[in-house]
C-alpha cells in the first residue's frame, strides 16, 4: 500500500489540501467517502489532538486555550495508549503505528 500522507491522523481537509499542493491530484478513498467516513473523521480528529497534546507535553510547553496539556508522564502514557487503540480501529499498523 502507498500512503502520500507523513502522518495518518490528519483531518480530511489536511489530507485533501496535502494531496493537492504536495502532489496535484484529489483523492476520494474510504477514509474520506466511504460509508465510514464520519467516524473516521472523528478518530483521525482526536488522533490529532492527542499527537498535538502530546508534542506539546514533550516540549515543556504549557496549555493553549482548547487544547489539553498533560501535566504528567503517566497521564502522557495514558493517552498514548488511547491513540494507539485508535490507530489499530482504523487498521492502521504499518509504518505510521511504529512512528508513535
Amino acid at each position: 500500500m502507498t500512503s502520500y500522507m507523513p502522518t495518518a491522523w490528519r483531518t480530511r481537509k489536511q489530507r485533501t489540501e496535502h494531496l493537492q499542493q504536495g502532489w496535484g491530484f484529489c483523492y476520494a478513498c474510504k477514509v474520506c467517502v466511504g460509508p465510514n467516513a464520519v467516524n473516521i473523521e472523528r478518530r483521525r480528529e482526536r488522533m490529532l489532538e492527542i499527537d498535538q497534546a502530546l508534542a506539546m507535553f514533550d516540549k515543556g510547553f504549557k496549555a493553549l486555550p482548547g487544547l489539553k496539556i498533560f501535566s504528567t508522564a503517566l497521564q502522557a502514557l495514558r493517552v498514548s495508549e488511547e491513540l494507539l487503540s485508535l490507530l489499530r480501529e482504523d487498521a492502521i499498523t504499518n509504518f505510521q503505528l511504529a512512528q508513535v
